[in-house]
């Protein structure tokens, strides 16, 4: 058993809300067991068919990110940064922060594979940074 740091109701353990019940506040510690290197990774390479909100479970926005193609990159783009800095949360409000590898490892795969997209599409199309 756990008691909320604000009221001191006594909470069941493992809870299944990221804050208490009775009054609202936080929960200390309290994070989803998805993995943010996963969810940062589908959401750079499918983040525009919402395959990273599949993941975490929240299916209704997954579905509207679907149809609109990642609200046309804006949306997908504003998820890759709340996953980056450790903000995105499942469907239950945890935070997704359970990282395999170190947060700058994952900003710089995806600042490396961002480049190297970049020059791809450049080169398909016939525009030549150099």
């Amino acid at each position: 058993m756990s008691f909320c740091e604000n009221c001191g109701i006594t909470l069941p353990y493992p809870s299944t809300s990221p804050q208490c019940p009775q009054c609202g506040y936080p929960r200390r510690g309290a994070t989803s067991p998805l993995n943010l290197s996963i969810a940062t990774v589908l959401c750079f390479f499918l983040g525009g068919l919402g395959v990273h909100r599949f993941y975490a479970g929240k299916i209704v926005t997954a579905i509207i990110m679907l149809l609109t193609l990642g609200g046309f990159g804006i949306w997908t783009a504003i998820d890759l940064i709340y996953l980056i800095c450790g903000k995105f949360t499942d469907s239950k409000g945890f935070p997704i922060n359970y990282i395999g590898a170190p947060r700058l490892a994952i900003v710089l795969i995806c600042i490396f594979l961002f480049i190297v997209l970049a020059l791809i599409v450049f080169t398909v199309y016939g525009i030549y940074v150099i």
